[in-house]
């Protein structure tokens, strides 16, 4: 990926120091590039967490959007996994967490067979019991991309995942926090990362200061691990 990434940088002719200093119109320069349609196959050959970010960078969103079937197998496996830990010892202390912390809403779409993914700890020690480990393969590209999130098993044995790609410390504009208190929080943690070059880091200072649009996207994960956009 950094390979990938840094020739996409250069083809789009952007300042890649200008990106890590939020610079607007880089910022744009590269929103552009992969809002393009020629460039639709770039994204789609990226990690999941780097497709589905510039994807909201450029604005795309979900247009055009697939995801490969061994990113597939692992979100499967997931569900799976999740799927597996409500069914043994741990179902009452996970049916207690959730309804503790999410609210009756989460409660009743677990008594109804949906499934709620929730990536954390690892395989040798889960921190919470309604967790799943994170250092399987993919994993970490799922746990920042689609994060947490349902699915609603099929008859055929596949999933049906529906999602919204927002970030809470954008602006109120772009689905964020949007009180004072909150653009006061929003700042601060500006003020934290301000200095970072850790990718991530820079991709939350872009998105704090108002770059890049929502979306949602609809997925359905078949047993083989083939996902079809919906």
């Amino acid at each position: 990926m950094p390979f990938r990434f840094a020739k996409d940088v250069w083809d789009a002719g952007v300042n890649p120091f200008g990106i890590v200093a939020g610079n607007k119109d880089d910022i744009r320069k590269l929103a552009d590039f992969y809002g393009a349609q020629e460039n639709q196959e770039r994204l789609n050959q990226m990690p999941l967490d780097s497709q589905l970010f510039m994807r909201y960078l450029s604005g795309r969103g979900a247009e055009g959007m697939s995801i490969d079937q061994e990113r597939g197998k692992a979100i499967q496996q997931a569900i799976l996994d999740s799927e597996a830990n409500l069914r043994g010892p741990k179902r009452q202390a996970i049916l207690e967490n959730i309804k503790a912390n999410f609210g009756d809403g989460h409660y009743q779409r677990m008594m109804q067979g949906d499934v709620p993914v929730y990536f954390g700890g690892s395989s040798e020690g889960i921190n919470s019991p309604s967790t799943i480990p994170s250092d399987k393969p993919y994993r970490n590209e799922l746990k920042n991309s689609l994060g947490s999130f349902w699915a609603t098993p099929n008859q055929d044995g596949s999933y049906d995942i529906e999602e919204r790609y927002n970030f809470n410390y954008a602006p109120g504009s772009k689905e964020g926090w949007n009180d004072e208190q909150e653009a006061r929080r929003r700042e601060m943690l500006r003020q934290q990362l301000s200095t970072s070059l850790n990718p991530a880091d820079i991709g939350r200072r872009i998105v704090m200061q108002g770059e890049g649009q929502p979306y949602s996207y609809r997925l359905r994960v078949q047993p083989d691990g083939t996902v079809m956009m919906r």
